[in-house]
């Protein structure tokens, strides 16, 4: 059994270390460049696109981006999937590190996650839990991670380091995940 814990844990951590690169913390600004919020967004390929809710960048004039490395990004624009709370953001970069979006893995009610996000501005920061319910046909996870303001668009991963989902809003302490 300890095998088994030392081996997961080990996983675990992996799978941390190789998705932290691609999180970047957003500061969506106003016309004057002052920040109006502040939310995570990660990029999902290595030709600086990236991923993260809609609601996070709606209003800004502007977005500024910066890694968990200290690295900076220049916004080049936008676009919005449908009418969904998705906005896929591109920066001016190439050979960024990333998490993938591959065709929908499957979940299951009970699976170990992980967020990575930048909750009440704190960079980069990991949190864990269970998928504790998958609500309305599919379309929202509710998840046990702790997760707090500012962590909208952060990725939520299983266990193997594969997208599932992205945090989008917090109601009654639950947070949830939309696929």
């Amino acid at each position: 059994m300890r095998g088994q814990h030392c081996r997961a844990r080990r996983r675990f951590v992996g799978l941390v270390r190789q998705a932290k690169p691609a999180i970047l913390q957003l500061y969506p600004l106003d016309s004057h460049g002052d920040p109006i919020g502040q939310a995570t967004a990660f990029f999902c390929n290595n030709s600086g696109f990236a991923f993260t809710n809609y609601h996070v960048i709606q209003g800004a004039a502007n977005i500024a981006a910066r890694s968990l490395s200290g690295t900076r990004y220049q916004f080049d624009g936008y676009y919005r999937v449908g009418d969904l709370d998705i906005a896929v953001l591109h920066f001016k970069a190439k050979h960024t590190p990333y998490i993938p979006i591959t065709p929908s893995a499957d979940v299951f009610e009970g699976e170990h996650i992980v967020v990575i996000g930048n909750p009440d501005g704190l960079s980069a920061t990991v949190s864990d839990g269970i998928l504790s319910a998958i609500r309305e046909n599919g379309q929202f996870l509710q998840i046990t991670a702790p997760v707090s303001r500012g962590s909208s668009g952060s990725p939520v991963l299983d266990d193997k380091g594969q997208l599932i989902g992205s945090c989008r809003r917090l109601q009654r302490g639950r947070a949830q995940s939309k696929p």
